[in-house]
């Protein structure tokens, strides 16, 4: 298999594909520099509801989620491009009401949090958003899979 491609495969984790992110709030409070316990309190409630959450959905919805994994896993190791070109068809489909879902809980932690933290916490908070956004960017999206082999 060509190099690109083994990065392609290695980089390919379900969740991310669907925009499923978690937070770990210790790292959260580094970023914010959140010192106070109260305000950790506060806050590390708020993640740790989003990330039930975020939990919850890929448990209801594994079943659309290790099919994706599968299928791309099957299509990288069989070179199978119809199975691709299926996958493609399906996977707007599939995983859209997932991330749908997900978007809802992002929202409702962002709100949550503009209530908590002041503006120059909040500042910290959207470029630490940020940060993670690129480093998702990084990771191949579907439609960058399909574009990447010539579809």
């Amino acid at each position: 298999m060509p190099e690109k491609m083994e990065n392609v495969k290695d980089k390919l984790d379900p969740a991310t594909i669907a925009g499923l992110q978690l937070y770990d709030k210790n790292e959260v409070f580094q970023k914010l520099k959140i010192k106070k316990a109260s305000q950790k309190s506060e806050i590390g409630k708020l993640i740790d509801s989003y990330n039930a959450n975020i939990e919850q959905l890929k448990g209801e919805n594994l079943g659309i989620l290790v099919k994706l994994g599968s299928d791309m896993k099957n299509i990288f190791s069989n070179k199978d491009f119809k199975l691709l070109w299926d996958a493609r068809s399906d996977f707007k489909d599939q995983v859209k009401m997932v991330r749908d879902q997900s978007k809802v809980y992002h929202s409702e932690l962002e709100s949550a949090l503009q209530e908590t933290l002041k503006k120059r916490k909040e500042k910290k908070w959207f470029r630490y958003q940020e940060d993670i956004r690129k480093e998702q960017d990084s990771t191949f999206e579907i439609g960058d899979i399909f574009s990447y082999i010539g579809f």
